[in-house]
């Protein structure tokens, strides 16, 4: 482990954290990129007891800035069960530069984290692609090893591919969960316009297609994050779903906690009626 952490001059200049960040916000931003806990990769495992008592603040305090952090400037995610935090910007500026020391500290650390979809997070915000690239396949979060372009090329290829296919061969179910997905939009804005249905269900395809989503675990994405208060007002389309699918899912997890598997109770064994047929709950 290092015994530093570089945080640039420019950290002070930054017009998100000038004009939008509390004296109180900074302090507990600069904790969180410099205590001992930090590593190579910026996820690491920490409690809120740690961070309260390493800062000198009641655990009521510290769970109060790691949820503002989280929901409010969209800087951290936590994983309630395993306990880990992830700095979104990480990359940005402690990933720049590569090298074998720090390959091998990196490929070293991951071995240790219990949740790699956070490390995925990191490497989307990371403008060093070939570094990208390396630890994508270190953390198995590349099937193609051999390919040499970066995740940011696999997108573009994927989005290429996408334009080519066919947007008329979604599934009624799809069709339905745009439906869906929009009844809930416009719940919480009732002036909310109507989009093209056929391009929502096309995304929603691509979620079940692509991504391997399940109907119900698509559902209960879109019930959380329309019900939450930060959330509502920045998934408005199923593009954006699909983007922040797995760090909505961490969030959503880390604030049901324990009472999730109770308010999902019901069976839903019966999800797939037949071949090409969904069923949604919807």
């Amino acid at each position: 482990m290092a015994k530093y952490r570089h945080v640039q001059t420019s950290f002070w200049s930054d017009a998100r954290v000038s004009e939008e960040m509390t004296p109180e916000d900074k302090y507990f931003y600069l904790y969180l990129m410099t205590n001992e806990h930090t590593n190579q990769i910026g996820v690491y495992q920490i409690t809120r007891k740690q961070m309260a008592f390493e800062l000198g603040y009641s655990i009521e305090s510290a769970k109060a800035l790691l949820d503002r952090f989280m929901n409010h400037h969209d800087l951290v995610v936590y994983n309630e069960d395993t306990r880990e935090l992830c700095i979104l910007n990480w990359g940005k500026y402690n990933l720049n530069k590569g090298g074998k020391p720090i390959e091998d500290c990196i490929k070293k650390e991951l071995k240790s984290i219990k949740d790699l979809s956070l490390v995925r997070l990191v490497l989307e915000r990371t403008e060093n692609t070939p570094l990208v690239q390396k630890v994508s396949v270190y953390a198995g979060l590349d099937d193609t090893s051999h390919d040499t372009s970066t995740i940011r090329g696999q997108k573009e290829k994927e989005k290429e591919k996408e334009k080519k296919t066919s947007r008329h061969k979604f599934e009624t179910c799809d069709t339905n969960g745009a439906k869906y997905l929009f009844g809930k939009i416009k719940g919480n804005n009732p002036k909310q316009k109507e989009p093209n249905f056929d391009s929502w269900a096309n995304d929603f395809r691509l979620m079940r297609e692509k991504d391997s989503r399940e109907p119900q675990e698509i559902k209960d994405v879109i019930d959380w994050c329309q019900a939450d208060p930060f959330w509502q007002g920045n998934i408005l389309s199923p593009k954006k779903l699909r983007e922040k699918f797995d760090q909505l899912t961490i969030q959503m997890k880390s604030k049901k906690g324990a009472n999730n598997n109770a308010e999902s109770g019901g069976s839903n064994t019966n999800r797939y009626s037949q071949k090409g047929e969904y069923d949604y709950g919807f």
